[in-house]
């Protein structure tokens, strides 16, 4: 009896193609928390920076503030875009949708 390595190996990566990988919403929510105090740390910085090195000029003033405004709206949206959604959910990887060698077409 001859074994072919070629069919050993798709019969493993079809049984590992058909494992199902779920991955539960609420880690998004902690890597977007995760960025978001590493932003509000530069920010802060920034702000220490801006003050203290003496750039009190309108100009800086009227760049601060856009940020501020930016900021503050991309929170609010992120905010009311995100209320709805169940974060108990997962997000499942795999199974027969993603079998390599049993293609659709």
């Amino acid at each position: 009896m001859r074994i072919d390595i070629w069919d050993l190996m798709s019969r493993k990566l079809i049984l590992y193609y058909k494992s199902m990988i779920s991955i539960p919403l609420y880690i998004f929510l902690l890597i977007y928390a995760a960025f978001l105090l590493v932003f509000i740390f530069f920010f802060f910085a920034n702000f220490f920076h801006l003050f203290h090195m003496g750039g009190t000029t309108v100009t800086s003033f009227l760049v601060t503030i856009i940020l501020v405004a930016l900021t503050v709206a991309v929170l609010l949206l992120t905010t009311y875009s995100l209320r709805t959604v169940s974060w108990s959910d997962t997000l499942n990887l795999g199974g027969d949708a993603y079998n390599i060698f049993n293609p659709i077409f």
